[in-house]
């Protein structure tokens, strides 16, 4: 269920859903998901951000999302859609690395044109001038617990081998760090 479209603008007018279900979704409803997940949501990554820029460590923003495999009676064909702007200082890796995975098909800036503005892309990354990417994984291929593993396992795996090469610190990340050992 979509609760909340958290990395979009609540100034846009894009923060949604208007509909759940086919039922309108009443302003203060709206209003009231705003304040419980998007706004606590930026500052937390604001917090982060500003935290790591204070302890000289160069953070970079790595945004997860999922869409369906059919949009208006049409399949879509890709099993990952990599999104970023001009700035492809993490994407451009990554799309190799899945490329050469050899069984997928790799959406670049697909199924959606990223970073919006005021996504978290476009907010916390452009706007800092960070390393930022984000992944749309396809959701049939994420819809259970087999799926979500195979592709944690996957992205895991991929992403600690390029982490090197996007200059990125593992040493804090200690979680990620234990499951790749």
């Amino acid at each position: 269920m979509l609760l909340l479209r958290v990395g979009l603008d609540e100034h846009l007018g894009h923060l949604g859903p208007r509909e759940l279900d086919g039922r309108h979704l009443a302003t203060a409803e709206r209003e009231r998901r705003i304040g419980r997940y998007y706004l606590p949501y930026h500052r937390a990554v604001t917090d982060v951000l500003d935290r790591c820029q204070v302890a000289g460590v160069p953070p970079a923003i790595l945004s997860v999302h999922s869409f369906t495999d059919h949009w208006k009676g049409e399949p879509r064909p890709w099993h990952v859609g990599i999104l970023f702007d001009s700035d492809d200082r993490m994407a451009r890796p990554l799309i190799d690395a899945l490329w050469r995975e050899g069984d997928l098909v790799v959406g670049e800036n697909e199924p959606y044109r990223g970073p919006l503005e005021g996504d978290t892309l476009w907010q916390h990354g452009l706007e800092r001038g960070l390393k930022h990417v984000l992944i749309e994984l396809r959701q049939d291929l994420i819809g259970d617990s087999d799926g979500q593993r195979a592709w944690s396992e996957r992205l895991t795996r991929i992403l600690v081998r390029l982490a090197t090469t996007l200059e990125i610190n593992l040493q804090d990340m200690p979680d990620l760090k234990e499951r790749t050992s």
